[in-house]
Parts: C-alpha cells; structure tokens; sequence
C-alpha cells in the first residue's frame, strides 16, 4: 500500500495463523538512505455463543432450563424479551449458560418469550448473541362440579359432571369400592355406591386431568358422604277379640327423628299418632270390617325415601 494510512483485511490463512507482520517503508527519500518499522499484529478467535434450541414448554413450568455454550469470552449475560428472572442472580439479567429461567404472568399471557445471550469479556472482539425462543402452551384445569355432596344411603350411585381445560382427556378415581358407568373416562358419569362405601359413609371421587404433554397433572375432589338410610319396623300380625276396646302397637326405629302412625279403620292414636308406642281405639266399624291394617311410617329423613313398616290385626267375635 502506499498512503500512510491503510485498510489490511485478513484472509482466513491470517486468521488461522493467529499473527500478521506489517512494514512501514519510507519514500522518495532522496539521498537518504530508506527507513522501515515493523510492527507485529496479533489476531485472538472470536468468541461464539449458542442459546440452544428453542422449546414448547407449560406454563405452570417451574422454570425453563437453558443449555447454552460459548468459547473464548470471559461469561456471557442473558436477557429477555419478557419480565420473567433467572434463578443465577434472581433478577432479570442470567450470567451463566446453563441458567433457568422463571416465567412470569407477562410471559405465560404472551404465549412466548424470546431469550437472547450475550458473550461478555470479549477483549478486542465484538460480542456474539444468539436468541432462543420459548413457546408457552397454557396450564389445564380441572373442576369435578360441587366440592361437597351429601346424599342417603338408600341411593345406589351418585351422579358426576366434570370439566377440563387445556387437556386431552380427564379420569374418575375414588378411594372407595364402587366404579364408575358408563366408565371412568367420560366427563359425564355416574359412580356406584357399595354397601362398604354406604357403611363407611364418606367417599372422595377425584377427576384429573390425562394427556396434558408437558403440564402438571391436575386434581379436583368431590367429597361424597353418605347418610345412613332411616329404617323402621313394627309387631307382627296379630288377632284379637271383639270384646276389645283398644289395641297397642309399638315398633322401632334407627336413624328417622319421628314416626307416623296411620290406619285403615276408624279409630284414634293415644297418646297421639306420632308416638312410637301408641294405643289405638277400636271403633264399631272397625269390628264390624274384621280387619285394621296399621301402617308406622319414618319422618325427619331428609333427603332419604320415605320407609314404612305395617301390621294387620284381625278381630274374631
């Protein structure tokens, strides 16, 4: 070259031979004798950065784990295009390759986030980047309809609606005895009370969610309980002379807070007929029919079915 200032691009044999060696030679000199400066120029390898590739994660993910590499630089710094942090320095900004990286409510309503990674201590070098991005798929839900059902034991099964989000598909389970119809599978379903569920009297049912891909599994739990069925008896049939007045009954009862005596004659309940143990008077009627039947029906049983119980007394002259 011959101006004094010049431009000297290096080729790849340059590069790879890491020094170059220049000389300054003056001119038209004259009578004097020429003069010369060397001066020697060392070239380092630039410094390389791959983020690593980008990836489909959930966005219930505790972190997302970064895997980038570099060469030469003295670190490197992550940055992003969200407002999430990363777990190196609990901040915005990650200086190591294999950080994490937290998302933040920003991110997962954004559906992606773009994170890009800097080499730092670069000597004379530039810095190289490279980006990798994160796609964020949406966190399932799940809902087995109401947190709590209560129902008699004189149900067999109890009916089930459940509702996912975001999700292939969803899965009855229990830690009782009885299945599920049409099957555990369906978002609408029916689960069957065993007479072991009835006896313990309480069973939780979860739905969760199935075919989630990178996502958390989900859970929801109805929590069923089971009211013993109210159960009631009465004497055995009975005969009875004419020459009687009165007649007493009696029965049992478990569970039901009362009970209601009814006839098919004409005669009154003493002391009244929503007593347990009463004394029914006979009538003319009554006699001259031959037969009362008397009927003690539960009261107080909730959302039980009504349960009776009844006796026929026969009266012979």
């Amino acid at each position: 070259a011959a101006a004094i200032n010049a431009k000297f691009v290096p080729t790849a044999a340059d590069i790879a031979k890491g020094k170059v060696k220049f000389t300054l030679t003056s001119k038209n000199n004259g009578s004097c004798a020429p003069v010369s400066k060397d001066v020697v120029v060392t070239m380092t390898t630039a410094p390389t950065v791959l983020a690593g590739t980008d990836q489909v994660v959930c966005a219930d993910a505790d972190g997302v784990k970064l895997t980038a590499t570099s060469t030469v630089a003295g670190g490197v710094k992550w940055t992003s295009s969200g407002n999430g942090k990363f777990t190196s320095t609990n901040s915005a900004v990650g200086n190591i390759g294999s950080d994490t990286y937290v998302l933040s409510k920003q991110d997962t309503a954004a559906r992606q986030v773009t994170l890009t990674i800097a080499t730092v201590s670069n000597g004379k070098c530039k810095p190289a980047t490279d980006k990798v991005v994160i796609k964020i798929t949406p966190a399932p839900f799940v809902n087995a309809g109401p947190a709590a059902v209560a129902q008699c034991g004189d149900l067999t099964s109890v009916n089930l609606v459940g509702t996912i989000g975001n999700s292939r598909g969803g899965k009855w389970t229990s830690n009782g005895t009885g299945r599920f119809a049409p099957n555990d599978s369906t978002f609408t379903t029916a689960y069957l009370i065993t007479s072991a569920d009835s006896a313990k009297g309480k069973v939780n049912i979860v739905f969760s969610t199935t075919g989630v891909g990178t996502c958390k599994t989900y859970h929801d739990t109805l929590k069923l309980t089971i009211a013993p069925a109210p159960k009631v008896s009465v004497m055995e049939d009975f005969t009875i002379c004419a020459d009687k007045d009165t007649i007493r009954l009696s029965g049992t009862k478990t569970v039901a807070k009362g009970v209601l005596w009814t006839s098919t004659g004409k005669g009154t309940f003493a002391p009244s007929a929503d007593n347990i143990d009463v004394v029914y008077k006979i009538t003319k009627q009554d006699k001259l029919n031959g037969t009362v039947k008397f009927v003690m029906t539960a009261t107080g049983i909730g959302t039980c079915k009504p349960v009776s119980d009844s006796l026929t007394v026969t009266i012979t002259e």
